[in-house]
């Protein structure tokens, strides 16, 4: 009896260390996610006027350009 209860103390105390390495690592990761987040804001940040947000706007002029043609499209078939 004494040995398997020997043995399982070892089980934990093992499993014990592998959960303290396992909680140090996430917060190693933690911690360098948050930075590769904060970096990548700060570039966001940096170029608000970046080809991507040209982009967008044209997008969104054309958008309301063709919302345009519809709605006189749509003006004139009610008249019909």
């Amino acid at each position: 009896m004494r040995g398997l209860h020997d043995s399982l103390l070892k089980k934990y105390d093992r499993l014990e260390t592998e959960c303290q390495a396992i909680k140090s690592g996430l917060k190693r990761l933690e911690e360098r996610l948050s930075r590769v987040e904060h970096r990548l804001d700060e570039l966001v940040a940096a170029q608000p006027g970046s080809e991507m947000s040209a982009d967008v706007r044209d997008l969104k002029s054309r958008v309301a350009a063709l919302q345009a043609r519809i709605d006189a499209l749509e003006g004139r078939i009610d008249r019909s």
